[in-house]
């Protein structure tokens, strides 16, 4: 699709290479800059971002240590060391045979690292990855001037790659990240925060002391028009759709309040429906999130060499289980019914079983359906 084909609103919250579609059926996915092949992507919501980026930082190392720096890294350090030994000047005890045996694992490493390479630079480092296993004559010595050519001009290409696009493209990837988690920190943590605390006093003995004072009504009915002009806001995927429902319905609360006759009992039930709606849909975003952060979390997890311990994550299902219980399918505008709750239960039992892999699908499953 081209950009003509899709409204796209670019800068999300001050990002410049993070829009959002605004209309159609796509309307809340994110189009993301790709900054290793200079594209703009699709991307279906904020947490999808979130996690595919963490998988572009561990494909390439979030250091030295991990990815395909570490491979590639590793691979031109060799080369050197294969080199100086074929010219009889290094002070490495490893024989030329035990070198390219190394190299040539270290080769594979690598190679296995760049995948299956498009950009001419990583076809490039590839080729040259590969021609360090050979450079022997015809009786399988081997031949210092081939194997000097080919492991410079590997070394050479191993390192164009990393100084000129990995470590270059790094700080970006870092920042996007940045800005992912701190679009969702900000949206969870004041303008659904803001939201929540408010319908909890609402829903407790507040609606009571609103219904009694004409004051308090119209002061309420106000601040309910500001929260629904925050909410609106979210027009980005995963809040799009239920963010839109609860400003809607808090201008239609605040219209009753305002307005409405609430002596009438039709009308005051059409009034806590709309609360219970409101807080309904929160419920179930707050026990996302809780679903996201072990997302999070084990995949972070799975990238240390330790065993991952169920404890650190469970109880944090089981929260997240108890949110879905309380969400009441009846008062919201688009119920979400018992998909997410069935596949969270899924992953708590996949957990306890000792299958990460099944507990991230089935938590993903969980999370897309929300």
């Amino acid at each position: 699709r081209t950009r003509e084909e899709l409204r796209i609103r670019l800068g999300l919250w001050g990002v410049p290479s993070i829009g959002v579609v605004i209309e159609g059926d796509r309307a809340g996915e994110l189009v993301v800059y790709n900054h290793d092949v200079q594209c703009w992507q699709m991307v279906a919501s904020i947490f999808h971002a979130i996690r595919q980026t963490w998988h572009i930082l561990w494909k390439y190392g979030q250091d030295m240590t991990l990815g395909e720096k570490e491979a590639m890294a590793r691979a031109a350090r060799l080369a050197r060391t294969l080199n100086l030994t074929v010219l009889g000047l290094s002070r490495s005890h490893a024989s030329v045979q035990e070198l390219r045996s190394q190299t040539r694992a270290a080769v594979t490493e690598a190679s296995r690292a760049l995948g299956n390479p498009r950009k001419p630079t990583k076809v490039l480092a590839k080729q040259q990855l590969a021609a360090l296993t050979t450079g022997a004559d015809t009786r399988g010595r081997p031949n210092p001037s081939v194997v000097m050519t080919r492991t410079v001009a590997a070394r050479d290409s191993i390192l164009a790659r990393l100084e000129r696009e990995i470590l270059r493209i790094d700080p970006q990837i870092f920042r996007r990240q940045r800005a992912f988690i701190q679009i969702v920190l900000y949206t969870e943590q004041v303008i659904l925060y803001a939201v929540r605390d408010f319908l909890l006093e609402l829903n407790g003995s507040g609606l009571h002391v609103v219904l009694d004072r004409p004051e308090v009504r119209r002061m309420t009915a106000q601040h309910l028009r500001y929260l629904a002009g925050d909410l609106a806001r979210l027009d980005f995927a995963p809040y799009r759709t239920a963010c839109s429902y609860t400003a809607q319905d808090f201008r239609e609360a605040a219209e009753i309040l305002e307005h409405g006759d609430l002596r009438d009992e039709e009308t005051l039930r059409d009034l806590f429906r709309l609360f219970k709606a409101c807080e309904s849909a929160m419920v179930a975003k707050a026990a996302q999130l809780r679903i996201e952060r072990v997302l999070y979390a084990l995949m972070r997890d799975a990238s240390q060499p330790r065993p991952i311990n169920p404890e650190r994550y469970l109880n944090t299902l089981i929260d997240a289980d108890l949110d879905l219980q309380r969400v009441r399918d009846a008062v919201l505008r688009e119920p979400i019914g018992g998909v997410p709750l069935g596949h969270l239960r899924e992953a708590k039992q996949a957990l306890l079983s000792g299958m990460p892999d099944q507990v991230k699908e089935q938590l993903k499953a969980a999370s897309a359906a929300l």
